[in-house]
Order: C-alpha cells, then structure tokens, then sequence
C-alpha cells in the first residue's frame, strides 16, 4: 500500500512539473495565444454583424445565443488543442519520450490544454455578454456547464489530437475522427447550458450534469490506457 502510494506521489509530481513546463512554454508563444483570440474577436464580431444586419440581435433567443456560443467554443477548442501538438518537432518528442512516461505526457497535455480552453472559452463568454448581452437567469449554472462543457471538448480533442499527431500530424484525421465524437456531448451541453436561461432547473439538470461528466471522463481514460500503445509507434 506504501509503495503504491508514493508511485503515486511521484506520478503526480512529475505530471505537475510536466504541466508547469508546458505552460511556460505555451504562453511563451503569444503569436498562439494571440491568434485564438482574435478568431474569437473576429467570429463574435461577424456573429454581431450578422444580427445587426438582420435587425434581429435586439431579439435574439436564448437558444440561438446559446448554439453561435458554443460553435465558436468548439472551434477554438479544436485549434487550441491541435496546436499544442502540432508544435512539436519529432526532436522534441524524442526528448519526451526519454525523460517521462506516456501517462506523465498525455496527462500534462490533458491538463494544459484543458487550462488553456478553459480560460479562452472564459474570454469567449465575457466577450459575448459584452457585445451579445445576457440572456442568463442563473450565472452559476452558466459557469458550471461551461467549465464541463470546454474540459468535455478539450479532453476529447487532445485524445484525437495525440492519435493524429502519430500518424503524421494529419489535421484532417483529428476532424474526421473528433466531430462525430463532438456532436453527442454538443446536444447534451446545450441542454445543460439552456438551464441557465430559466428561472428554475428542469427535472433533467441532474442527469443532463451526470451525462455531461461522463463524456468528460471517457476520453480521459481512453487516452490514459491507450496512449502509450500509439507511444511506442
């Protein structure tokens, strides 16, 4: 029992160290972090123009507020995601593969990424409600299927993105093989995120939440066991 609890200490700590040093590195390269804030600047703004062409953003539903939102969450997701591997050379992978297992690797870049498409899909939200308006009764509500939802894509996106990147860093692999994965856990967090608009939760909130985290925890265990067999390729 001993001994598994200090493999375990010492699983976490490297993991730790792995995502303090992927983070460093991450945000070193602003011209990334910059360029997924102006596709966010840039797609609200058409979305916003758009309406106000129309004449429609004065009443624009909560629903159709809710689908452009989480469009533009699921694409720089994807780009977040996809960008932390195509950064890297078959040197620096070689490195990796020398220094850490590929539990300690998949799990940092789980994290990391998450992290990052966390704070993005934050932005993303302030950004909407700033140019959008908002149409929520229940922030809370609002924050938590944001935070499930954002994980949800970016745990499912790194797992795909970690597949591609073996295979040569095909981006079209990671769409071809993440989307149809996406669209499932896309009707589930809509559902969960539409509770905000309502005064009162629905009698499904609980189970919509559960189902919610159980995407989120299928790729993470889907990549904690099979990574390391594409690892070894």
């Amino acid at each position: 029992m001993q001994n598994r609890y200090l493999c375990f200490m010492k699983f976490g700590w490297q993991v730790l160290n792995f995502v303090w040093l992927e983070l460093k590195l991450e945000f070193r390269l602003k011209y990334a972090i910059a360029g997924l804030l102006m596709f966010v600047l840039s797609t609200v703004y058409l979305v916003y123009f758009s309406l106000e062409y129309q004449g429609v953003r004065g009443d624009l539903l909560p629903t159709i507020w809710s689908i452009f939102f989480w469009l533009i969450v699921l694409f720089t997701t994807v780009n977040a995601t996809f960008q932390s591997f195509s950064k890297l050379s078959q040197g620096k992978m070689l490195l990796y593969y020398t220094l850490v297992s590929p539990q300690v690797f998949i799990a940092a870049k789980l994290i990391v990424n998450a992290l990052v498409s966390l704070i993005l899909s934050l932005l993303t939200g302030l950004i909407f409600i700033f140019i959008l308006g908002n149409p929520s009764q229940q922030f809370a509500v609002l924050l938590l299927s944001l935070s499930i939802g954002t994980m949800g894509y970016s745990l499912l996106f790194t797992y795909i993105s970690a597949i591609a990147s073996k295979s040569g860093g095909n981006a079209s692999l990671a769409v071809v093989l993440g989307f149809p994965l996406a669209l499932p856990l896309l009707s589930i967090i809509v559902k969960l995120f539409g509770e905000s608009f309502n005064p009162s939760l629905s009698l499904n909130f609980d189970n919509n939440l559960w189902i919610a985290l159980g995407f989120n925890f299928i790729p993470l265990l889907l990549a904690l066991i099979l990574f390391p067999y594409i690892w070894r390729d």
